[in-house]
């Protein structure tokens, strides 16, 4: 199994795949930050001063974590700040869920959103479960970090 686990094809497409949904989640916020501004007002967790700093934040921050995920660089930070942010979520549709609020999630895009359900959490908890393999697994061989590790070992 731990092979299985830390081989390079595996960790490949978990990276790439974490990417992928990062790069995508991020550009309807970056693009229309007002309709993300209320979507995260929409779960009321956070206060009132810290919402619109938080929505335009966040996005870039997922662009940054997609980015280094998708070429391998500097995969362990990346993959710790994506298990920081799949935690949050969890915890934040979670609270939204158990309140019963029936809002969309605001993940790709604030409008026409389905509401958040049960399997929202689950998702957000399955994607932190990627995001803590590939902490702990690492990047693999094709990875940027695979090539400047082995040019400091002089393999």
């Amino acid at each position: 199994m731990k092979k299985f686990a830390t081989h390079w094809v595996v960790l490949l497409i978990l990276r790439l795949g974490m990417a992928a949904l990062f790069i995508a989640a991020c550009l309807p916020k970056i693009m229309k930050p007002d309709q993300f501004i209320v979507a995260v007002h929409n779960y009321r967790v956070l206060p009132q001063v810290l919402v619109t700093p938080f929505a335009l934040t966040l996005p870039w921050v997922e662009l940054m974590a997609g980015l280094l995920l998708l070429a391998g660089f500097w995969t362990r930070p990346a993959a710790l700040v994506s298990s920081l942010m799949y935690l949050a979520f969890a915890i934040a549709v979670s609270s939204a869920v158990i309140r019963g609020f029936d809002i969309g999630c605001g993940c790709f895009a604030a409008e026409g959103a389905k509401p958040i359900t049960f399997w929202y959490i689950l998702r957000d908890l399955s994607l932190l479960g990627v995001s803590i393999w590939l902490l702990l697994a690492g990047p693999g061989t094709a990875s940027i970090d695979a090539v400047n590790s082995s040019r400091r070992s002089g393999v």
